[in-house]
């Protein structure tokens, strides 16, 4: 998850990511579709009011599971060391109404209270239940506004989402678990969901999903879904956007980088559907259609979705400062490469045409 969890490098980077989208179409489109001001620039806000993402939450999740290690009797991980954040226990005793809450206590952390906590650290609040496999039920169909579930099978989990499953151990009380990492299954590969909690048997399980994006647990465990939490988006977003969650990470990677929202959601739109394993003619891969040497080159795989749109912004943030602030130079450079908006450049200042006309048919 390197949008969230790398250490910051700027690297200079000026690969085109060549994509089949013709470059002039791409960008008239978007400048046509008003996404686009003269200077390249909107005043989508992404702020106050917006909401928690599941970065956030998959972080709080990441950083718990550091302070864990296994404990009598059954070796699972329900121990933390001293410095487990504040934070995470603060946010549990708010929830069980006072300090020390039996299931919370270190050497007897419990799923829920590891999945309480999390999401309270990050300004959520969950309903209450008594075991984790009541989550799904409480979740299910339209109980909860700003959440949906997601069944086994249906569909892709992202980082930050909360993973439930049934089982016949422990008088059915089933377990709950927050996602932190998510490797796609494309072509005939799978992937994997990396899952943080308490109560497993370690802080940090890796399970593998299918190419019918079926995750798979360990023995006398069912995966019953995924409940994820659905930031409030800006009102002005594009129409027409898929119901993705996908279309949340676009919009916080494009506060996180600094360039225009509504421009970088209607991006990725039209370059990939929001489609994660997509793969163009060219080579390009995933959600925000990366060549693979540019994807090498943010340290990055293409089929992370987390991964891809976190480079997708970066790299437009760093095209947009190459032209002072123009985004749709910047998305042409995106596509075409800068040697191309250079060379269109330079042409339209010698006939006085519009420089767009002189960007490549395709790529």
């Amino acid at each position: 998850m390197k949008r969230t969890f790398m250490l910051l490098v700027i690297v200079c980077v000026c690969l085109p990511l060549l994509l089949v989208a013709c470059p002039f179409a791409l960008v008239a489109g978007l400048a046509g579709a008003g996404l686009l001001g003269a200077g390249g620039t909107d005043s989508s806000p992404f702020g106050a009011g917006a909401g928690v993402g599941g970065p956030v939450i998959a972080q709080h999740a990441l950083e718990m599971a550091s302070h864990m290690h296994q404990g009598p009797p059954e070796q699972y991980d329900v121990v933390f060391d001293e410095t487990f954040p504040a934070q995470a226990l603060a946010a549990w005793d708010t929830v069980c109404g006072h300090a020390g809450c039996a299931k919370a206590l270190n050497g007897n952390l419990q799923c829920v209270p590891f999945v309480v906590m999390a999401y309270g650290w990050s300004g959520l609040s969950l309903p209450g239940v008594a075991t984790a496999i009541q989550w799904w039920d409480a979740y299910a169909g339209t109980k909860q506004p700003g959440w949906i579930e997601v069944p086994d099978g249906s569909g892709l989990p992202i980082p930050g989402d909360m993973v439930v499953m049934s089982t016949p151990l422990f008088g059915g009380a089933g377990h709950a678990a927050i996602v932190v990492d998510v490797k796609v299954p494309h072509g005939t590969s799978e992937g994997s969901v990396t899952i943080a909690g308490a109560n497993e048997g370690s802080p940090l399980m890796t399970l593998p999903l299918t190419t019918g994006n079926v995750l798979v647990p360990w023995p006398n465990y069912t995966v019953m879904g995924y409940v994820h939490h659905i930031p409030s988006l800006p009102a002005d977003l594009p129409a027409g956007l898929p119901n993705s969650a996908y279309v949340g990470m676009a919009v916080e990677d494009a506060q996180q980088a600094n360039i225009p929202v509504r421009a970088f959601v209607a991006q990725i739109n039209q370059e990939s559907s929001y489609n994660p394993v997509a793969l163009s003619p060219a080579g390009a891969q995933g959600i925000a259609q990366l060549m693979p040497d540019t994807a090498r080159a943010w340290g990055i795989d293409p089929y992370d979705p987390s991964e891809a749109m976190w480079a997708g912004a970066q790299h437009m943030a760093q095209y947009q400062a190459t032209y002072g602030g123009d985004y749709r130079k910047a998305l042409a450079a995106y596509n075409a490469g800068p040697a191309a908006v250079d060379s269109a450049l330079a042409q339209a200042g010698s006939t006085g045409r519009d420089w767009t006309t002189f960007l490549p048919a395709e790529t």
